[in-house]
């Protein structure tokens, strides 16, 4: 592997587990300085790997860069605003991801008997977290959180056909980035729990680094 790419992945290993203890620590100041550099990382480590180099890194790349404008501007936890405006920037980051599935190389579709039973858990799924959730959003949040649902539901939908492709990887990633997405949700309109970060930053961080790895397959 390349002396360069390690050395990447290295400072972004460093920079989550930096992150994950200022979270769980509640300091804030740490957490300023360690999101940002982690959402550098993963920009970084598809860079790297060759994501100029076609239509399809092309795409991750904008999806990456969009969700790291989303994680700057979620670092405020109390702006009802920043966090709409932080949903709009990572619900860009879900269409790039979506987008980009349409681009794979030598994409192969799941057969009915495996693409059918994925479809009806991105269905029921998403929709019994909602109602779960649905009571304690604000009124003002319900229709862009419903969308950003729905996203989430094709995202993990369209990725998870890259199963029996050398791909794979982006189907494992867009079930970890949607996991994350719903103890974000859980810690903002649920509980607020510090222990949520114990899932919502290596969740995140790994999704993001498998997308961001796979624009070199």
């Amino acid at each position: 592997m390349d002396s360069a790419i390690i050395l990447i992945v290295g400072f972004y290993a460093f920079c989550v587990l930096g992150l994950l203890w200022a979270e769980f620590s509640q300091n804030l100041c740490a957490q300023y300085i360690f999101k940002p550099l982690a959402a550098l990382g993963f920009c970084l480590i598809a860079l790297k790997m060759g994501a100029l180099e076609s239509v399809y890194g092309q795409i991750i790349l904008a999806g990456l860069v969009a969700c790291a404008i989303g994680d700057i501007v979620l670092l405020s936890r109390t702006s009802e605003k920043l966090f709409t405006w932080g949903m709009v920037a990572f619900a860009l980051g879900h269409m790039a991801y979506i987008l980009a599935a349409f681009f794979v190389p030598h994409s192969i579709l799941l057969p009915l008997y495996a693409g059918i039973p994925i479809m009806i858990l991105c269905v029921l799924i998403p929709y019994f977290i909602w109602k779960h959730i649905k009571p304690k959003i604000p009124s003002k949040l319900k229709g862009a959180v419903a969308i950003y649902t729905v996203l989430i539901s094709v995202m993990v939908f369209i990725s998870a056909q890259k199963l029996n492709s050398p791909y794979w990887s982006v189907s494992l990633a867009a079930f970890l980035f949607a996991v994350s997405d719903f103890f974000v949700a859980r810690d903002r309109f649920i509980k607020l729990d510090s222990k949520n970060a114990f899932v919502i930053t290596p969740f995140y961080f790994g999704a993001q680094a498998l997308f961001a790895s796979s624009v070199g397959l």
